[in-house]
């Protein structure tokens, strides 16, 4: 391998943390990846990489090389991408994605089938989770975040993809059995299904006389740290469910689910499309988010019934 090929394995080894990982990705035995780090560490004459028999790290030589290397890989890409896209061929190489679970599955992985089908050259690796990851340091290309008010990072792009609201709904046959809720505190009686994230159930949150109300403590036999095994709980009649519109919408336009509390619904997720600035100029990531960009689906549906609520119909 070249300089900048002993570069891409130690960048794809140190993500991967460790040797045979980076080979997959780079289509190369784990041994012609470790020759070309090694050769890497002779000529710069420091140890990038702490090897032992589970994982690698990074040396602190190696934690500040990474990043520098990341930035000239990029700009290398970026000069390839722009030679491709003057001689008009399409995007080609390999994404990497971060997606939030539910909303990665129900709403972006069919787009992406298209996608693909659409761009045979490019090669996407996907990672459905909902805790945020470090985009740059793990060598995310693009990635779709639901968030509420957290501050800008500068090193990141943004763009709008759609709005969703947690709305708080049940099954006919519940809310048969059990009564309609009129008041956040009316909660408190009723089994509330919770979604776990990060080791416990959320609390509800919800607004009272416009203002938030706090995150309200509710009770239920069942928790689940994934949106859609929750909806399915909720219609097969087990109880209540704080639910994203992108996921309830769909069952309560046609009747399966039924809103409640609809007065007392907190503000808005924004559901964002993200992707680090230094990695704009590469024709793939530019291509893949003006389609995502275009092509997620207009989320009134999702919401219609916010509407309806809100204007007593």
């Amino acid at each position: 391998m070249d300089r900048v090929g002993g570069m891409l394995a130690f960048v794809r080894a140190a993500e991967a943390g460790s040797l045979t990982g980076a080979a997959e990705t780079l289509g190369l035995t784990a041994s012609a990846v470790s020759k070309a780090i090694l050769r890497l560490e002779e000529r710069l004459g420091v140890q990038l990489l702490l090897r032992n028999s589970r994982r690698l790290s990074l040396t602190d030589d190696g934690a500040l090389f990474l990043e520098r290397c990341k930035r000239v890989l990029a700009e290398i890409e970026a000069a390839e991408d722009a030679i491709a896209e003057a001689r008009g061929e399409m995007p080609r190489g390999r994404l990497r994605v971060s997606l939030p679970v539910a909303f990665g599955r129900l709403h972006v992985l069919p787009l992406l089938q298209e996608y693909l089908a659409q761009n045979p050259a490019v090669a996407l690796d996907l990672t459905f989770e909902d805790e945020f990851t470090d985009l740059i340091g793990e060598g995310v290309d693009v990635a779709v975040r639901m968030t509420r008010n957290d501050p800008p990072d500068s090193r990141l792009l943004a763009r709008r993809l759609a709005t969703s609201f947690l709305v708080v709904c049940g099954s006919p046959a519940y809310l048969a059995r059990a009564g309609v809720p009129g008041t956040p505190d009316d909660l408190r009686t009723h089994d509330c299904m919770g979604f776990v994230h990060s080791g416990r159930p959320y609390d509800y949150r919800l607004r009272t006389a416009g203002k938030l109300a706090g995150n309200l403590a509710v009770r239920g036999r069942l928790c689940a740290n994934n949106g859609e095994a929750l909806r399915d709980a909720a219609l097969a009649g087990l109880g209540l469910a704080q639910l994203h519109s992108y996921i309830a919408g769909p069952e309560i336009e046609a009747g399966r689910l039924r809103p409640v509390l609809l007065g007392h619904v907190a503000d808005s997720v924004a559901i964002n499309l993200v992707h680090p600035r230094q990695r704009h100029a590469s024709a793939r990531v530019r291509s893949l988010v003006a389609f995502l960009v275009e092509r997620v689906r207009d989320p009134a549906a999702w919401n219609a019934f916010m509407a309806r609520g809100r204007s007593g119909h």
